[in-house]
C-alpha cells in the first residue's frame, strides 16, 4: 500500500493527502514487525514525505529506517535491496563513507546478487547515481564514471519496456527508492 501511495499519479489524491493516509498505514502496518519489510515501508514512508516537501519528517523516517536495519540480526543475508536501503538510508543521515561503501558493494555485485531483471537493474542505475552525486560532492572524477554508468543500465532495461500512444515508458513494477 505504501509503495501504491507513492507511485501513484497526481490527481487522484494529493501528495499531502497521500502523505497521510501513508503514515496512518505506516503506524498501522508495522506494529510488532521486525524484519526488513519494515525497513521497506519505513524508507517508502521518508521517500513519498521527501516529495511532498517535508524533508524534516522524511528525515525522521530516514534516522528510523538507519536504526531498524541496525537492530537487524547481523545473520541475515545482505541482498541487493537492503544493500540499497541501507546506502540510501545512511546517505541521507549524513554517513557517507558508509553509504558509498554498500551502494559500491551493490553495484559490484556478481550476477547471483543482482539478477538480471527489472527491479533490480533499477536499483543497480539508481545506486550508481547516488555514488555518482556523492563524489561530485568531493569534486572526485570517478564521478562521472558513476553518471555514465547510471545512464547505460536505465538505457539498458528502459529499451525493451512497453510504451504508451505518447511514446512514455509505461514502468509497473518498482521497486524500493
Amino acid at each position: 500500500a505504501l509503495r501504491l501511495l507513492r507511485d501513484s499519479p497526481e490527481g487522484f489524491l494529493s501528495l499531502s493527502e497521500r502523505c497521510d493516509i501513508a503514515q496512518e498505514s505506516y503506524r498501522l502496518g508495522t506494529i510488532g514487525q521486525k524484519d526488513f519489510i519494515q525497513v521497506r515501508d519505513t524508507v517508502s514512508l521518508a521517500g513519498l514525505l521527501m516529495r511532498n516537501q517535508s524533508k524534516s519528517q522524511a528525515d525522521k523516517y530516514y534516522r528510523i529506517a538507519n536504526e531498524q536495519l541496525d537492530s537487524l540480526q547481523s545473520n541475515a543475508a545482505w541482498d541487493y535491496e537492503r544493500l540499497f536501503a541501507l546506502g540510501k538510508t545512511s546517505m541521507r543521515i549524513g554517513d557517507r563513507n558508509r553509504a558509498l561503501r554498500l551502494l559500491m558493494q551493490l553495484v559490484a555485485s556478481p550476477d547471483q546478487l543482482l539478477p538480471m531483471d527489472f527491479s533490480c537493474r533499477q536499483l543497480d542505475a539508481e545506486s550508481s547515481h547516488y555514488i555518482a552525486c556523492l563524489l561530485r560532492a568531493e569534486n572526485q572524477t570517478q564521478a562521472l564514471d558513476y553518471a555514465l554508468r547510471a545512464q547505460q543500465v536505465w538505457t539498458w532495461f528502459l529499451k525493451d519496456q512497453p510504451v504508451d500512444n505518447q511514446g512514455e515508458v509505461m514502468i509497473t513494477d518498482f521497486a524500493l527508492h
